[in-house]
């Protein structure tokens, strides 16, 4: 009997001892998962901040872009490498996809890639900014100084289309046939137009402008103080090799120039530093490309050409000036019967001052970084197409993020 009673009690242990190691091993288990979970979850903490700290390093980018005038200059690609962020790091690399210059053309597409760094995670962002080009306001003029803008008494200016416009004063003795407006206004004339006083200045075009013409352009030699009895047109250049872009450039070493009876089918660059280029009598000056100036002066220029009282004949200067190659109004000819209008087409940039004397007229806009100054009775009409599709380095140009552009790059 007591044989039979001492196994019954020994078989208990047993089952204590096997359920004993199930709960051990379930314990075990649950510390093991939950290390796991905390592994995992950290990870995704860390790839969560590395995915932030990318997006960080784009925006970062674009502050830059958005400060520095000169960011498509910057060297090498990758603008800063692991910059310490939060509890990571992150890069950023600014590229051109069309053809890899960054600084060769502000029309190009940019593509920037940021890195985000947190512990062993890395993640990559990824947007494409595209070029937005906006139109100087200036080209909404017919006529803009970034000094003073006068009428003499007794003279008249008549602006069709578009204001006279000055970021200073407008002092008006004679008479504003049109709008006009300004910082402040004296003078005892009248505008006929609305006057608006003040005005936000208008931004000049930039000083580099003209450097970058006169690096395109063919070099004319000074012809001396007159250029007269000639055309000059993408096929036509009787002082030395052709434009095809009819892009002329002429330094006249700090003296004046005079330039009349000739036609200009393209664009003229006159350097005259503290001289003055007169377009005298008659003349006809067109350009060649639509995305180009009429003529671009950096000194000081007079229009006193006679709008309104001669034209530009053949006959007269002996000259034709619609021979094969250099077509008007899509004609050429070999005779010298024609007469052609007595005008400036186009826009006028000079960097200095301008006068207006005789009847000299424009059919475009005129831009001035000095004063202007109308001497006689002149009339400018406004082409809108100079605003709505500007010259070439008279606009600004900005970038925007590209619709649909932010995603995650893939190595």
């Amino acid at each position: 009997m007591r044989r039979n009673t001492h196994h019954r009690r020994g078989s208990i242990y047993l089952p204590i001892l096997a359920a004993s190691m199930v709960i051990t091993l379930l314990g075990l288990s649950a510390v093991w998962l939950t290390r796991l979970q905390s592994r995992s979850g950290r990870r995704a903490l860390d790839y969560a901040e590395a995915r932030l700290n990318a997006r960080s390093a784009v925006e970062i980018a674009l502050q830059i872009i958005d400060q520095d005038p000169d960011w498509r200059q910057r060297t090498p690609s990758q603008w800063f490498t692991d910059l310490p962020i939060g509890s990571g790091t992150c890069s950023v690399t600014v590229t051109d996809p069309d053809d890899g210059d960054l600084a060769d053309s502000p029309n190009d597409s940019v593509v920037v890639t940021g890195i985000g760094y947190k512990g062993s995670c890395r993640h990559k962002m990824r947007i494409t900014l595209i070029p937005v080009h906006q139109p100087l306001e200036v080209l909404r003029t017919c006529a803009h100084s970034g000094l003073q803008a006068e009428v003499k008494s007794g003279k008249s200016l008549t602006v069709t289309g578009g204001p006279l416009s000055t970021n200073a004063n407008l002092k008006i003795d004679g008479v504003v046939d049109g709008d006009a407006e300004g910082l402040t206004r004296t003078g005892g004339g009248s505008v006929t137009g609305s006057l608006t006083v003040p005005v936000q200045a208008k931004g000049l075009p930039d000083s580099n402008v003209v450097n970058q013409y006169i690096q395109r352009a063919v070099t004319i030699p000074y012809p001396g103080g007159t250029m007269e009895k000639a055309v000059l047109s993408p096929s036509s250049n009787p002082w030395g090799l052709t434009s095809p872009d009819g892009l002329y450039y002429i330094d006249t070493g700090d003296s004046d120039l005079n330039i009349k009876g000739m036609r200009i089918w393209g664009t003229l660059v006159v350097r005259t530093g503290s001289k003055t280029l007169t377009l005298d009598d008659v003349v006809c000056i067109q350009p060649y490309r639509s995305d180009y100036p009429a003529l671009i002066v950096d000194g000081h220029a007079v229009l006193k050409h006679k709008t309104l009282e001669k034209t530009l004949s053949e006959s007269e200067w002996g000259v034709n000036f619609n021979p094969p190659g250099t077509p008007y109004g899509g004609q050429s000819d070999e005779d010298m019967v024609d007469e052609y209008p007595n005008l400036v087409q186009g826009l006028v940039h000079v960097t200095g001052n301008v006068k207006l004397q005789q009847t000299g007229w424009v059919r475009g806009a005129i831009v001035c970084g000095g004063t202007l100054t109308c001497e006689e009775n002149n009339g400018i009409v406004h082409e809108p197409s100079l605003y709505t599709n500007p010259p070439d380095g008279y606009r600004t140009t900005r970038v925007r993020i590209a619709e649909g552009s932010w995603q995650k790059a893939i190595d």
